[in-house]
């Protein structure tokens, strides 16, 4: 019966092993992504620099369509430009955001099923064991007792 525990603690640890290690690969993919994440941002962002920020965006919309009459075609032409440029960024920011969400939420899931798993497993191997003790224990429990000659 030590053997079993032994072996069973020893099952443990290598799976306890293995789910940290495989969190370890998790997060070193997760740095390397969001290095590349922040150097795509950067690029962006300087392709971007020549766009108002959307507050400012914001009020010279709004002081223009107070007087929508002094506009010429190509100041509208200019702040339809520079809405799209503003929208298409909050579209692929928060597409990014979404997808950066889904990618941690599929690793948690792996890494869940994989716990149940062995989690499964160690349940399955305590149960055998349990079961081969009682069928010791059963087997001591029918044998007849010795008993002394009388004669």
């Amino acid at each position: 019966m030590y053997y079993i525990l032994i072996g069973t603690y020893l099952l443990l640890l290598s799976s306890l092993t293995e789910i940290i290690q495989r969190y370890h690969n998790y997060v070193e993919l997760e740095a390397n992504e969001s290095n590349a994440i922040c150097e795509t941002e950067q690029q962006d962002h300087s392709k971007m620099e020549t766009f108002l920020t959307v507050k400012e965006l914001l009020h010279a919309t709004e002081r223009h369509l107070e007087d929508p009459a002094q506009l010429s075609r190509t100041d509208f032409v200019n702040l339809e430009d520079q809405l799209q440029g503003a929208l298409l960024e909050t579209r692929a920011r928060k597409t990014h955001l979404m997808m950066a969400d889904v990618t941690i939420l599929k690793e948690k899931e792996k890494m869940l099923i994989e716990e149940n798993r062995l989690l499964s497993e160690e349940i399955a191997l305590a149960g055998k064991k349990t079961d081969e003790g009682n069928e010791e224990t059963d087997g001591h429990l029918n044998q007849t007792p010795p008993t002394l000659k009388l004669f």
